[in-house]
């Protein structure tokens, strides 16, 4: 277990300097995406351990659905980490250079709009 958590933390440590290196945003980006990847490691799952223990060894008043329930909030979280990490690797492929988005068209008011302001 310790070799995998000091793995992960070489691995994100090389990719934070290469990304910062080439932009704060960049780096930003990946200490987020690792900072949640970790909190899921290190709390969420090992919450679920101890839940799933406490639920097979005591007569608490937790369900199968409890459980089903809390586990597809972590895959929520598993999911949207996966996302994080897809973006970064096209991003990296990118060579750390964050694409600019469209700024989005301004709508022209009509004279319509006037006319949802109630009258005092």
């Amino acid at each position: 277990k310790q070799w995998y958590q000091r793995r992960v933390a070489i691995t994100a440590g090389t990719l934070i300097e290469e990304a910062t290196a080439a932009s704060e945003e960049a780096g930003g980006r990946v200490m987020a995406s690792c900072g949640k990847a970790n909190l899921l490691l290190t709390s969420k799952f090992k919450q679920y351990r101890g839940l799933c223990a406490e639920f097979e060894s005591t007569s608490r008043k937790m369900t199968a659905d409890d459980m089903q329930g809390f586990w597809e909030l972590i895959l929520l979280q598993v999911e949207d980490v996966n996302k994080m990490f897809t973006a970064l690797r096209s991003l990296k492929e990118n060579n750390w250079v964050i694409p600019k988005s469209p700024m989005p068209k301004k709508e022209k008011s009509t004279d319509c709009d006037s006319a949802l302001i109630p009258l005092l």
